[in-house]
């Protein structure tokens, strides 16, 4: 099984989210459990789009910051902890927010893709997932894998 999770309030773009469901359907197959987490206000910017994809919609209580992030990151942990655990979880944020529970899920043999458009991704956040897909702007589909550490510098005789 497959999951896509959605931060609607960091992947806000009916195109991004158009993008990331071409480009994952098309090298992963079938997501099975689609979820978009967000306000109404961010929520109803996708309607059309959630509409489409079949994309069910998470309304967060507008209380103060993280709140989606918190939703969004208790049911990853409740998918990761079901059985038969899903294969794969994507995350559609580039918010540095949910590098640990990217750790958990890959702890538990979960492989974690994140989707983000290039300039909400949190540079330190791309090591910790197996693959980043960038949508929008001119970055279209394009993977980033993490950079390798520095060559050494060669010593002075």
């Amino acid at each position: 099984m497959r999951v896509f999770l959605i931060d609607a309030d960091n992947l806000s773009s009916p195109a991004w989210v158009d993008e990331a469901f071409q480009a994952l359907e098309t090298a992963e197959g079938s997501l099975a459990v689609r979820r978009a987490y967000g306000s109404a206000e961010n929520l109803k910017g996708l309607a059309d789009t959630l509409r489409t994809w079949a994309i069910r919609p998470f309304v967060n209580l507008s209380l103060s910051k993280n709140t989606t992030d918190i939703a969004l990151a208790a049911d990853a942990m409740a998918f990761a902890c079901q059985q038969p655990a899903p294969a794969m979880i994507v995350i559609g944020s580039g918010d540095a927010d949910f590098v640990p529970l990217v750790v958990r899920l890959r702890e538990r043999g979960i492989q974690v893709v994140c989707v983000s458009e290039a300039s909400k991704m949190a540079p330190e956040a791309v090591p910790a997932y197996d693959r980043v897909l960038y949508v929008g702007h001119a970055a279209s589909a394009r993977r980033a894998s993490p950079s390798p550490a520095p060559a050494a510098a060669p010593a002075k005789a």
